[in-house]
């Protein structure tokens, strides 16, 4: 969570956090709502986070609990701190259910003012679904899969053809540019996307996309894929740093799992949104803390059944939240504060407990530093 006295210098006359935009930098401070009204998708990628989750007994949210969500989040909203507030449709793939979307869309934005979405989708019914339930629909993040780069162009091309780009005076990648795209190109980092990684960079600055990586959470404790994904980001890194010297504007704000850039890396103020600032839905209405463990019981805060407030769950969230000032290995670390001590879940995953060094620690210490030089201070 940011530090509260930082918070206080941000908040407007209604005593609302204010910020605008869709990261939740220090300029920008957002609370997420992150739905899964469906965990149907059309593929089943090993590398899922998914594969965690008990989905057979439950695909698609009830109308019952749809109904719900839809009084309950203006309620959330309005009790918040955070003047801005963004649904974020994960699953699943939301491109099944395209009327919901519709109408949840409708019902919110009647009623939160500050709020906007983003889609993450694989693309796949992309040419198939009725445009008129995505009209506010802000942005998407195109999980690429395994799907070859000529495709993804064709998919970017038709979310563009519905979803025209932002006017700006700076762009995330390419500094010929006037546009910012709205469509972000994401990928997890499996044994293929993780070979095919520079192609992808390469195709997103040239096109002027904004790119987001995820590691694979399956391998915390797989050494030889740690040390392929630290000497491939190097080498990414050295890419960019070609890029950027070539006139090319480069954006890595959110280049790889967490809110990267920082003018002063050690100024205190975690910046992740873990634990929290964000609520994720379940289909049948359970607030968990985690999008990667969304029906993880420790993770579960409650249910929008019983009309509990956000903020009503504070101890369980602190213990979720990051904590970069807790272990001896973090403390003289420079990008602390970014990492926060790392993801949780993982930590979960490699030892069985919440507590312990971060799996991935060496790659944040070497690579963050890198992508916080890269980082066009003009987009800030």
């Amino acid at each position: 969570m940011y530090d509260e006295k930082y918070l206080n210098l941000l908040k407007n006359d209604d005593n609302k956090i204010t910020g605008d935009g869709f990261l939740p930098t220090p300029q920008y401070p957002i609370y997420y709502f992150q739905l899964f009204l469906t965990y149907r998708c059309t593929r089943r990628c090993l590398y899922c986070y998914m594969y965690e989750q008990n989905v057979d007994k439950l695909l698609d949210m009830s109308d019952e609990t749809f109904d719900k969500l839809c009084e309950w989040i203006p309620i959330q909203y309005n009790k918040l701190p955070f003047l801005h507030s963004t649904i974020i449709w994960v699953g699943g793939d939301h491109l099944l259910v395209t009327d919901k979307v519709k109408k949840l869309m409708d019902s919110v934005f009647n009623q939160c003012p500050g709020i906007s979405s983003y889609m993450f989708t694989n693309g796949d019914l992309l040419h198939k679904i009725n445009w008129d339930h995505m009209d506010k629909v802000h942005g998407f993040g195109l999980n690429i899969t395994n799907v070859d780069l000529k495709e993804i162009q064709n998919r970017i091309s038709i979310i563009e053809q519905h979803l025209p780009k932002k006017i700006s005076k700076y762009n995330f990648t390419n500094s010929t540019m006037n546009t910012v795209s709205t469509t972000h190109i994401v990928a997890t980092l499996d044994d293929f996307n993780l070979d095919r990684m520079g192609d992808i960079v390469r195709f997103g600055i040239e096109t002027g996309h904004g790119l987001r990586f995820f590691r694979s959470s399956f391998n915390v404790n797989n050494e030889p894929y740690k040390e392929y994904l630290l000497k491939k980001l190097h080498s990414i890194c050295d890419m960019l740093e070609h890029y950027k010297n070539h006139n090319y504007i480069i954006n890595t704000v959110g280049f790889l799992d967490h809110f990267i850039p920082k003018r002063d890396l050690m100024d205190g103020i975690v910046i992740t949104h873990c634990g929290n600032q964000s609520s994720v839905i379940n289909p049948i209405g359970d607030v968990s803390i985690c999008t990667f463990a969304v029906n993880t019981q420790e993770t579960i805060v409650g249910n929008i059944f019983n009309n509990k407030s956000i903020n009503e769950s504070k101890k369980i969230r602190n213990s979720w939240a990051c904590t970069p000032d807790l272990y001896d290995d973090c403390k003289d670390c420079k990008v602390r504060y970014i990492c926060g001590g790392g993801c949780k879940h993982d930590n979960l995953k490699a030892y069985g407990k919440r507590i312990g060094k971060y799996p991935f620690c060496q790659i944040h210490k070497e690579i963050y530093p890198r992508l916080n030089e890269l980082h066009d201070w003009r987009l800030m």
